[in-house]
Protein backbone atom coordinates (compact mmCIF):
# COMPACT_ATOMS: atom_id res chain seq x y z
CA UNK A 1 0.00 0.00 0.00
CA UNK A 2 1.26 3.30 -0.39
CA UNK A 3 0.31 7.41 0.45
CA UNK A 4 -0.69 9.27 -2.55
CA UNK A 5 -0.33 12.85 -2.91
CA UNK A 6 -3.08 14.94 -4.34
CA UNK A 7 -2.67 14.49 -7.98
CA UNK A 8 -2.79 10.89 -7.07
CA UNK A 9 1.05 10.35 -7.59
CA UNK A 10 2.91 7.83 -4.82
CA UNK A 11 4.34 8.51 -1.74
CA UNK A 12 5.24 5.90 -0.03
CA UNK A 13 5.43 2.55 -0.05
CA UNK A 14 4.37 1.02 3.48
CA UNK A 15 4.70 -2.25 5.23
CA UNK A 16 5.12 -3.50 8.83
CA UNK A 17 8.51 -4.43 8.83
CA UNK A 18 8.61 -6.37 12.32
CA UNK A 19 5.92 -6.18 15.68
CA UNK A 20 7.76 -6.58 18.57
CA UNK A 21 6.59 -6.59 22.46
CA UNK A 22 7.69 -4.54 25.71
CA UNK A 23 6.75 -4.27 29.06
CA UNK A 24 5.96 -0.83 30.97
CA UNK A 25 4.70 -0.58 34.33
CA UNK A 26 1.54 -1.74 34.21
CA UNK A 27 1.05 -2.35 30.81
CA UNK A 28 2.18 -3.85 28.02
CA UNK A 29 3.72 -2.09 25.22
CA UNK A 30 3.00 -3.70 21.38
CA UNK A 31 5.27 -1.83 18.99
CA UNK A 32 5.33 -1.87 15.30
CA UNK A 33 7.88 -1.03 12.96
CA UNK A 34 6.83 0.42 10.01
CA UNK A 35 8.74 0.81 6.97
CA UNK A 36 8.32 3.64 4.57
CA UNK A 37 9.79 3.39 0.94
CA UNK A 38 9.57 6.98 -0.34
CA UNK A 39 9.54 7.24 -3.87
CA UNK A 40 12.12 9.96 -5.27
CA UNK A 41 10.75 13.31 -6.52
CA UNK A 42 12.47 15.73 -8.50
CA UNK A 43 9.85 18.09 -9.04
CA UNK A 44 9.74 21.67 -7.31
CA UNK A 45 7.57 21.51 -3.51
CA UNK A 46 8.00 18.01 -2.49
CA UNK A 47 5.25 16.71 -0.29
CA UNK A 48 5.93 16.32 3.78
CA UNK A 49 3.91 13.55 5.43
CA UNK A 50 3.48 14.46 9.10
CA UNK A 51 1.43 14.35 12.13
CA UNK A 52 0.63 10.39 12.20
CA UNK A 53 -1.08 8.47 14.18
CA UNK A 54 -3.14 4.85 13.77
CA UNK A 55 -5.61 2.47 14.91
CA UNK A 56 -5.24 -1.09 15.27
CA UNK A 57 -7.92 -3.81 14.34
CA UNK A 58 -7.31 -7.53 14.72
CA UNK A 59 -8.76 -9.89 12.05
CA UNK A 60 -8.75 -14.03 13.62
CA UNK A 61 -8.65 -16.59 11.11
CA UNK A 62 -11.76 -17.45 12.24
CA UNK A 63 -13.46 -14.08 11.20
CA UNK A 64 -14.63 -11.26 12.28
CA UNK A 65 -12.90 -7.81 13.26
CA UNK A 66 -11.98 -6.30 16.89
CA UNK A 67 -10.83 -3.20 17.27
CA UNK A 68 -7.64 -2.88 19.85
CA UNK A 69 -6.78 0.78 20.13
CA UNK A 70 -5.20 3.79 19.34
CA UNK A 71 -1.67 3.64 17.81
CA UNK A 72 0.92 6.56 18.30
CA UNK A 73 4.41 7.39 16.87
CA UNK A 74 6.73 6.33 19.57
CA UNK A 75 9.12 9.05 19.65
CA UNK A 76 7.06 11.97 19.29
CA UNK A 77 6.42 14.71 16.35
CA UNK A 78 7.61 12.87 12.76
CA UNK A 79 8.29 14.12 9.20
CA UNK A 80 8.89 12.38 6.22
CA UNK A 81 10.22 13.93 3.51
CA UNK A 82 10.18 13.48 -0.43
CA UNK A 83 13.92 13.60 -1.57
CA UNK A 84 15.71 13.84 -5.21
CA UNK A 85 16.52 10.79 -4.44
CA UNK A 86 14.15 7.53 -3.37
CA UNK A 87 15.16 6.79 0.69
CA UNK A 88 13.81 4.77 3.12
CA UNK A 89 12.17 5.46 6.99
CA UNK A 90 11.64 3.25 9.47
CA UNK A 91 8.70 4.68 11.83
CA UNK A 92 8.20 3.17 15.39
CA UNK A 93 4.47 2.96 16.44
CA UNK A 94 2.86 1.74 19.60
CA UNK A 95 -0.14 0.62 21.13
CA UNK A 96 -0.22 0.46 25.41
CA UNK A 97 -2.69 -2.92 26.11
CA UNK A 98 -3.45 -4.17 29.42
CA UNK A 99 -3.31 -7.42 30.74
CA UNK A 100 -7.61 -7.60 30.04
CA UNK A 101 -7.01 -6.36 26.36
CA UNK A 102 -4.02 -9.40 25.83
CA UNK A 103 -6.04 -11.99 27.23
CA UNK A 104 -9.13 -11.36 25.00
CA UNK A 105 -6.63 -11.66 22.00
CA UNK A 106 -5.69 -14.93 23.42
CA UNK A 107 -9.16 -15.71 24.15
CA UNK A 108 -10.01 -14.67 20.35
CA UNK A 109 -7.14 -15.91 18.29
CA UNK A 110 -7.45 -19.56 20.28
CA UNK A 111 -4.30 -20.80 19.86
CA UNK A 112 -3.67 -19.86 16.10
CA UNK A 113 -2.44 -16.65 13.93
CA UNK A 114 -4.35 -13.70 12.91
CA UNK A 115 -4.42 -10.44 11.00
CA UNK A 116 -3.27 -7.05 12.53
CA UNK A 117 -4.75 -3.81 10.23
CA UNK A 118 -2.98 -0.82 10.82
CA UNK A 119 -5.00 2.01 9.58
CA UNK A 120 -2.81 4.99 9.45
CA UNK A 121 -4.07 8.63 9.59
CA UNK A 122 -1.39 11.95 8.73
CA UNK A 123 -1.02 15.00 6.75
CA UNK A 124 0.62 15.49 4.12
CA UNK A 125 1.68 18.93 3.13
CA UNK A 126 2.55 19.97 -0.55
CA UNK A 127 2.06 23.67 -0.98
CA UNK A 128 -0.13 26.22 0.94
CA UNK A 129 -2.57 23.43 2.20
CA UNK A 130 -1.81 20.22 3.83
CA UNK A 131 -4.13 17.55 2.95
CA UNK A 132 -5.43 14.51 5.06
CA UNK A 133 -3.47 10.79 4.14
CA UNK A 134 -5.01 7.70 4.60
CA UNK A 135 -3.27 4.04 4.85
CA UNK A 136 -3.99 0.16 5.11
CA UNK A 137 -1.66 -2.62 5.84
CA UNK A 138 -1.91 -5.30 6.55
CA UNK A 139 0.32 -7.69 8.10
CA UNK A 140 -0.64 -11.25 9.15
CA UNK A 141 0.77 -12.76 12.94
CA UNK A 142 1.76 -16.22 12.95
CA UNK A 143 1.52 -18.48 16.31
CA UNK A 144 5.66 -18.15 16.74
CA UNK A 145 5.83 -15.16 16.07
CA UNK A 146 2.97 -13.76 18.29
CA UNK A 147 4.27 -16.07 21.42
CA UNK A 148 7.69 -14.26 21.06
CA UNK A 149 5.87 -10.49 21.22
CA UNK A 150 4.52 -12.25 24.41
CA UNK A 151 7.43 -13.44 25.96
CA UNK A 152 8.89 -9.76 25.05
CA UNK A 153 5.98 -8.34 26.71
CA UNK A 154 6.85 -10.43 30.07
CA UNK A 155 3.23 -11.50 29.37
CA UNK A 156 4.68 -15.55 29.59
CA UNK A 157 5.14 -14.85 33.24
CA UNK A 158 1.51 -13.99 34.98
CA UNK A 159 0.14 -15.46 31.46
CA UNK A 160 -3.66 -15.38 32.50
CA UNK A 161 -3.58 -14.17 35.72
CA UNK A 162 -1.17 -12.09 37.98
CA UNK A 163 0.10 -15.44 39.77
CA UNK A 164 3.74 -14.82 41.26
CA UNK A 165 5.66 -17.88 40.43
CA UNK A 166 8.11 -18.70 43.14
CA UNK A 167 11.95 -18.38 42.76
CA UNK A 168 13.77 -21.91 41.94
CA UNK A 169 16.85 -21.29 43.83
CA UNK A 170 15.12 -20.03 46.91
CA UNK A 171 12.51 -23.13 46.95
CA UNK A 172 14.37 -25.86 44.93
CA UNK A 173 12.03 -28.60 46.05
CA UNK A 174 9.53 -26.89 43.89
CA UNK A 175 11.80 -27.05 40.84
CA UNK A 176 9.99 -29.80 38.51
CA UNK A 177 6.77 -28.49 39.72
CA UNK A 178 7.40 -24.44 38.50
CA UNK A 179 9.07 -26.80 35.41
CA UNK A 180 6.40 -28.41 34.36
CA UNK A 181 3.72 -25.44 34.83
CA UNK A 182 5.93 -23.49 32.61
CA UNK A 183 5.65 -26.34 29.92
CA UNK A 184 1.79 -25.94 30.68
CA UNK A 185 2.22 -22.27 29.82
CA UNK A 186 3.61 -22.59 26.55
CA UNK A 187 0.93 -25.43 25.42
CA UNK A 188 -1.65 -23.12 26.18
CA UNK A 189 -0.20 -20.06 24.02
CA UNK A 190 -0.22 -22.75 21.37
CA UNK A 191 -3.71 -23.76 21.68
CA UNK A 192 -2.78 -27.39 22.82
CA UNK A 193 -5.79 -27.84 25.81
CA UNK A 194 -4.85 -31.24 26.10
CA UNK A 195 -1.21 -30.67 26.52
CA UNK A 196 -2.01 -27.83 29.13
CA UNK A 197 -3.86 -29.89 31.05
CA UNK A 198 -1.81 -33.20 31.00
CA UNK A 199 1.43 -30.74 31.98
CA UNK A 200 -0.93 -29.81 34.87
CA UNK A 201 -1.51 -33.27 36.12
CA UNK A 202 2.49 -33.65 35.63
CA UNK A 203 2.76 -29.97 38.23
CA UNK A 204 0.41 -31.87 40.63
CA UNK A 205 2.08 -34.65 40.97
CA UNK A 206 5.65 -33.24 41.21
CA UNK A 207 4.45 -30.59 44.17
CA UNK A 208 3.03 -34.21 45.80
CA UNK A 209 6.74 -35.65 45.87
CA UNK A 210 7.76 -32.09 46.72
CA UNK A 211 5.72 -32.16 50.00
CA UNK A 212 6.00 -35.52 50.79
CA UNK A 213 2.63 -36.57 50.09
CA UNK A 214 2.76 -38.79 47.22
CA UNK A 215 0.69 -41.20 48.86
CA UNK A 216 -2.93 -41.38 47.82
CA UNK A 217 -3.82 -44.91 49.34
CA UNK A 218 -4.55 -43.22 52.39
CA UNK A 219 -8.45 -42.79 53.88
CA UNK A 220 -8.36 -39.36 53.26
CA UNK A 221 -8.20 -39.33 49.53
CA UNK A 222 -11.32 -41.95 49.45
CA UNK A 223 -13.36 -40.08 51.96
CA UNK A 224 -12.43 -36.55 50.69
CA UNK A 225 -15.20 -34.27 51.92
CA UNK A 226 -15.76 -36.02 54.89
CA UNK A 227 -15.49 -34.21 58.09
CA UNK A 228 -14.45 -30.90 55.76
CA UNK A 229 -15.66 -28.42 58.77
CA UNK A 230 -13.16 -29.80 61.14
CA UNK A 231 -10.77 -29.69 58.86
CA UNK A 232 -7.32 -27.51 59.22
CA UNK A 233 -6.19 -25.09 56.44
CA UNK A 234 -3.31 -27.47 55.39
CA UNK A 235 -5.70 -30.60 55.28
CA UNK A 236 -7.72 -28.42 52.63
CA UNK A 237 -4.96 -27.02 51.16
CA UNK A 238 -4.26 -30.90 50.81
CA UNK A 239 -8.01 -31.92 49.77
CA UNK A 240 -7.97 -29.08 47.08
CA UNK A 241 -4.65 -29.96 45.35
CA UNK A 242 -6.12 -33.92 45.80
CA UNK A 243 -9.60 -33.19 44.62
CA UNK A 244 -7.23 -31.53 41.10
CA UNK A 245 -6.41 -34.86 40.45
CA UNK A 246 -9.76 -36.14 39.46
CA UNK A 247 -9.73 -33.37 36.89
CA UNK A 248 -6.20 -33.86 35.51
CA UNK A 249 -5.54 -37.37 34.72
CA UNK A 250 -8.05 -37.89 31.23
CA UNK A 251 -5.31 -35.49 29.70
CA UNK A 252 -2.30 -37.98 30.19
CA UNK A 253 -4.13 -41.28 29.76
CA UNK A 254 -5.46 -43.08 26.45
CA UNK A 255 -8.26 -44.76 27.95
CA UNK A 256 -11.43 -45.27 26.73
CA UNK A 257 -13.28 -42.89 29.37
CA UNK A 258 -10.29 -40.41 28.89
CA UNK A 259 -9.97 -40.50 24.77
CA UNK A 260 -13.61 -39.10 24.74
CA UNK A 261 -12.77 -35.92 26.61
CA UNK A 262 -12.79 -32.75 24.78
CA UNK A 263 -10.42 -30.54 26.03
CA UNK A 264 -11.49 -27.06 25.26
CA UNK A 265 -9.32 -23.66 26.19
CA UNK A 266 -11.92 -22.85 29.19
CA UNK A 267 -10.63 -26.38 30.55
CA UNK A 268 -6.99 -25.98 30.58
CA UNK A 269 -7.38 -22.43 31.61
CA UNK A 270 -9.19 -23.46 34.88
CA UNK A 271 -6.91 -26.25 35.76
CA UNK A 272 -4.04 -24.02 34.68
CA UNK A 273 -4.89 -20.96 37.50
CA UNK A 274 -5.62 -23.97 40.04
CA UNK A 275 -2.22 -25.67 40.04
CA UNK A 276 -0.57 -22.24 39.46
CA UNK A 277 -2.50 -20.61 42.15
CA UNK A 278 -1.04 -23.99 44.35
CA UNK A 279 2.34 -23.84 43.33
CA UNK A 280 2.49 -20.16 44.22
CA UNK A 281 0.49 -21.09 47.77
CA UNK A 282 3.62 -23.53 48.53
CA UNK A 283 6.40 -21.11 47.52
CA UNK A 284 5.77 -18.40 49.28
CA UNK A 285 7.13 -17.58 52.34
CA UNK A 286 4.82 -17.20 55.59
CA UNK A 287 4.00 -13.97 56.65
Amino acid sequence: MSFSTANGQDFAKTEIERIRGDRGLGFYRLIFDVGLSVYEWSEADPPVLSHLRGFLVMHPDQGGAYWLGRVQVTEGPFEVHALPNSNHVSLPMEIELDARRVEAIEETRRGGGFLLRLDIRGQLTQGPRPRPAFESIHHPVNQATWVEVLAQMGYGRTLLLEVPMPAIEETPRLADSVKHLEKAQQAMLRGEWREAAGCCRDVLEALADAVGDADVSDPEVKTLFVNARAMGKDARLRSLRRALMIMSPPARHADQVATAFEWERRDARVLYAAVAMLVSRYGSPKK
